[in-house]
């Protein structure tokens, strides 16, 4: 099985001027987001869409945390198993802040 994301690679943006939406920077569409009550509504499924590839690296990063967490605790408290879990936990924390940070970017 071939580990490597199948979605669209690279950042993710919102807005264009024909379709409101999500595309990659190539431009190509990867959401239509103006079938919705409101243009608010709208922008906020297309902040929330645009933050999936961040999000997914966030799932990522948690995950490598709590096999470091694991193994911390399976070792009985190896000072050094601590230091990489606490580096990777600081990675997720960091990545899970940024994908709150796109999401909520035009409240």
């Amino acid at each position: 099985m071939d580990n490597q994301p199948q979605f669209t690679p690279g950042k993710w943006l919102t807005g264009n001027a024909n379709v409101q939406g999500v595309f990659s920077e190539n431009g190509f569409i990867i959401a239509d987001c103006s079938n919705t009550r409101t243009k608010n509504e709208c922008e906020a499924n297309a902040r929330l869409i645009a933050a999936s590839p961040i999000m997914y690296e966030a799932l990522l990063a948690q995950e490598e945390a709590n096999e470091l967490y694991r193994q911390y605790d399976q070792t009985g408290g190896e000072p050094e198993k601590w230091e990489k879990f606490s580096v990777a936990e600081d990675k997720a924390i960091a990545l899970r802040k940024a994908v709150l940070a796109e999401i909520r970017k035009a409240e």
